[in-house]
């Protein structure tokens, strides 16, 4: 009984240094379980309108995948564009803000359509300017390794795209099952890094549609028939995330966002693709964050908000500064569960006519509370109630004159006085293979 009793007392501090050698070791585990810096991804699926996904209310279940990851996510369900081209809209997305300020406003194939440069191959485009900080730098900065894989040819190192990524590489519409099997080539090093960024921007499913079975089913109408190929293209790109999601294990330790750098006209107001209107089919786009273990409330979010707002939300999930020059703000807060609400603002969103063969013209749009303003390319107006009209049928700028007016001077007062930065150009070599491709893309008519 005394020896049991003087081990008693021996094991004592033994047992204390072991519990709290247990304490620190499990308090360190929680923190990786809690992923204090976790693994960002960020994906972007062009042309992907939002009301063509189930949990945006579409009727056909045309991303089973992403609809079971919405179930562990936040939905923000009214998110914009700021334009319905490609490289201004993802250069918004990289930089909190709008085309007339980082001077981004034109896709290659409509810079070759307004300089008239198709016979030289040659064409100059504006890039996104070195002074701006990007989004690879803002992770880069942050000790994040870096990569980003692109399927649009607008979104390339041309463009400054790839300022601050270790990896990046472009392609043009090779689809979903190329873009993964570059990122398997990089698997090994990604997953070799404390933390990593990793930018995907899938071009499924942009024009040309096609057939993917086996979730196309042929329809009796040429519009009914190229809505089942573009959904078609929602499904065959939703298999190709399940399939990265499931290697690199996406459910542990990973921010997940995923959106649209604009959406596509499938003849709501008489056009077919984008880039042409600035009408809620094109600037509606999904915005999806999922990080299970981050301790966001998951649930839906009903303000409005834009593709300017997720570097500042980005930049305080990295525990930075808020960055003078992003015009976006960060929805962390709400997020987190620290605010339930969103503060009403004025957006915008902004687009040069490619199709216009001698000067450049503008057309402009604003987004406040249920409102939604555009000036047209000819200077026409249209205001529409988005609560009572979310298709956009029944132009009110008549009956309600006074809000189109406001929603118009808010536009033109903002443009005038933000922050522009230096335009940077970069001259593109094009060769006849991409031009015609470039045709396909509907780039050029």
């Amino acid at each position: 009984m005394g020896f049991q009793n003087k081990n008693y007392f021996f094991y004592i501090p033994v047992l204390l240094v072991l519990s709290g050698f247990l304490f620190i070791s499990t308090g360190l585990g929680c923190g990786k379980t809690q992923a204090i810096s976790p693994n960002v991804v960020v994906i972007v699926i062009d042309t992907l309108r939002a009301d063509h996904l189930p949990f945006y209310g579409y009727k056909k279940n045309t991303a089973p995948f992403l609809n079971r990851l919405s179930t562990q996510s936040v939905i923000f369900e009214k998110a914009y564009s700021t334009s319905s081209l490609t490289a201004p809209a993802t250069a918004s997305l990289f930089t909190s803000t709008y085309p007339f300020q980082h001077g981004v406003v034109l896709n290659i194939g409509g810079t070759i359509k307004l300089r008239k440069l198709k016979p030289r191959l040659t064409i100059k485009l504006n890039k996104i300017p070195q002074e701006m900080i990007t989004l690879g730098e803002v992770f880069k900065q942050s000790g994040y390794a870096t990569f980003g894989v692109s399927d649009n040819i607008n979104i390339g190192d041309k463009e400054s795209f790839d300022q601050g990524f270790d990896k990046f590489a472009t392609f043009t519409y090779q689809s979903a099952p190329f873009i993964n099997r570059q990122i398997k080539k990089w698997a090994n090093e990604i997953k070799k890094q404390k933390k990593y960024l990793l930018y995907i921007h899938y071009m499924d499913p942009h024009q040309p549609y096609y057939e993917r079975e086996p979730w196309y089913k042929q329809q009796d109408t040429m519009r009914a028939n190229n809505i089942a190929m573009y959904d078609s293209e929602i499904n065959y790109v939703d298999i190709h995330i399940k399939e990265l999601y499931e290697l690199f294990g996406w459910n542990k330790n990973t921010l997940i966002i995923l959106t649209s750098d604009h959406g596509e006209e499938l003849w709501d107001h008489g056009f077919k693709g984008h880039g042409y209107s600035l009408y809620r089919e094109v600037i509606h786009i999904p915005l999806m964050i999922y990080y299970p273990q981050g301790g966001f409330k998951v649930g839906r979010i009903r303000e409005n908000v834009n593709l300017v707002d997720v570097l500042p939300t980005l930049r305080e999930f990295l525990g930075l500064s808020r960055d003078k020059a992003n015009e976006g703000i960060s929805l962390l807060p709400v997020l987190k569960g620290r605010s339930t609400e969103i503060p009403q603002r004025f957006l915008f969103a902004h687009l040069v006519d490619h199709s216009f063969n001698k000067k450049t013209v503008d057309s402009g749009a604003t987004i406040y509370k249920n409102w939604h303003f555009i000036e047209g390319f000819s200077g026409d107006w249209s205001l529409f109630n988005l609560k009572l009209d979310p298709r956009e049928k029944y132009n009110q700028q008549e009956n309600d004159f006074g809000t189109a007016r406001q929603l118009y001077a808010r536009y033109w007062r903002f443009k005038k006085k933000c922050r522009k930065f230096k335009q940077d150009q970069a001259t593109y070599h094009l060769d006849e293979a991409q031009i015609e491709r470039l045709k396909t893309l509907g780039y050029i008519r």
